[in-house]
């Protein structure tokens, strides 16, 4: 879906066509209309594969950005601007920890924790049991560190199946 952007004051249409990207250097310009949701992606599979999983975003209108974390620049910029920030990244410790250290800590309220309907049965049945084993071992956080009730339901659903979902199974379905 085209987005209706300015950069340097200029307008400018957001619509990359299928194969590429579109790198906004100059964020400090970049500004959008306040009714666009910037939705992070965590990893660059499902960023590539964004059209497959535009069904989970049809209540918004999104704008999807690619979390890039050797750079503060993405954080800069979402700082800024006025509007809300989803972060859609894997449904385990490592990324609950990534939202709440890379993008809550730094955005506050202006930032949520995006959780789809169908996780639970997702989890359920193709959740990944030896990475929550993995991560559970390393985990640094605890569910009293939660400021969202979406991020104590995702705990809630992990600890109940022992298993963790990453977020390329809402592309395969598998």
């Amino acid at each position: 879906t085209p987005i209706s952007a300015s950069l340097f004051g200029k307008d400018i249409i957001i619509q990359p066509t299928q194969g590429t990207f579109t790198f906004i250097r100059d964020y400090e310009k970049f500004d959008l209309e306040p009714d666009i949701t910037i939705v992070g992606i965590e990893n660059a599979e499902n960023f590539y594969e964004i059209k497959k999983l535009s069904h989970l975003f049809t209540d918004i209108q999104p704008l999807f950005v690619s979390r890039y974390p050797q750079s503060h620049d993405l954080i800069k910029w979402l700082s800024r601007i006025p509007n809300p920030y989803l972060h859609f990244g894997d449904l385990d410790f490592a990324g609950i920890q990534i939202y709440q250290y890379e993008f809550k800590k730094h955005l506050g309220n202006k930032a949520t924790f995006f959780l789809p309907d169908q996780t639970e049965e997702l989890l359920q049945q193709y959740g990944n049991r030896d990475l929550f084993n993995k991560q559970f071992k390393l985990n640094r956080i605890s569910p009293d560190q939660f400021q969202e009730p979406v991020l104590m339901k995702l705990w809630d659903m992990m600890m109940k199946y022992k298993k963790v979902l990453e977020q390329e199974i809402f592309i395969t379905g598998e």
